[in-house]
């Protein structure tokens, strides 16, 4: 999700709201070997934040921890919203770069959206397109009426206008036509899929004519059976994320029978 900080931390955004961090991901706080989704803090943090809270989660390759939770965990998470009347701002910078399946990976938007949860989405085009440099996205809002929507767009355009009141056109326009044209949009996805396919191959060359999911379960067979690692490796497999956890580098200490910690880093 949003934040893998373990500690709680709140402050003043200077707009009239409190900002807090919560803690998202099982690090050596909870479990050394899982390295998964925790949620138990996902559900302590959701009942603990005061009704119609707004809550940034990523749907889909989680930046920075590589972690994304499952259909059946994503399914848990809701509940946890509507229980709480909670409102999702989904930040979508990787859509297709998880499964290679730009739709797979707007499961869990399409999730909350279906089941009348309140959304944001704030969706990126830098990286899936290849735009990076025009820092071409989207930013949506579900309402539930004519009216509310009226009303969004109204403060919508107040902020644009402070912010950058004409945005540059020329990245829109690409993506534009790439999305509007039955052939080109076709092509993309294609590409989309090839990228996604050859980002984990980057783990170790021998490897790299295999597929994504091999290639991990590749990887994990060299750190148990040939290195002889003691260490749990299953989110290496369990998990599609397409970013490393931040720490400690991949050593040969750590993949090596000792008893020491694995770095959290060790994720395809």
């Amino acid at each position: 999700m949003s934040a893998c900080s373990t500690r709680a931390a709140s402050r003043s955004s200077g707009i009239g709201t409190t900002t807090r961090k919560r803690s998202a991901w099982t690090s050596k706080a909870i479990s050394r070997t899982s390295r998964c989704v925790c949620l138990s803090s996902h559900h302590a943090h959701c009942q603990a934040a005061d009704d119609n809270s707004i809550f940034i989660v990523h749907s889909c390759a989680h930046n920075p921890t590589g972690v994304d939770p499952t259909k059946d965990e994503w399914s848990q998470i809701l509940k946890a919203f509507q229980s709480k009347k909670h409102l999702a701002f989904f930040d979508m910078a990787y859509q297709g770069f998880a499964s290679g399946d730009v739709d797979g990976d707007a499961y869990a938007l399409r999730l909350f959206i279906d089941a009348g949860v309140p959304v944001m989405l704030a969706q990126s085009f830098a990286k899936n397109m290849g735009l990076y440099g025009e820092r071409v996205g989207a930013f949506s809002v579900v309402t539930g009426s004519a009216e509310e929507r009226k009303k969004v767009e109204s403060q919508l355009k107040i902020i644009v206008r402070a912010l950058y009141s004409s945005p540059p056109i020329h990245g829109a326009r690409i993506a534009a036509t790439v999305l509007g044209d039955e052939k080109l949009r076709k092509q993309w996805l294609a590409e989309v899929k090839q990228m996604a396919d050859r980002i984990i191959s980057c783990v170790r060359p021998r490897l790299a004519v295999l597929t994504r999911r091999s290639l991990r379960k590749s990887l994990k067979s060299i750190l148990v059976d040939d290195l002889g690692s003691k260490h749990g490796w299953n989110h290496i497999t369990d998990q599609i994320g397409a970013s490393p956890a931040p720490s400690a580098p991949l050593t040969a200490q750590a993949c090596s029978a000792s008893p020491a910690s694995p770095p959290i880093s060790a994720r395809s």
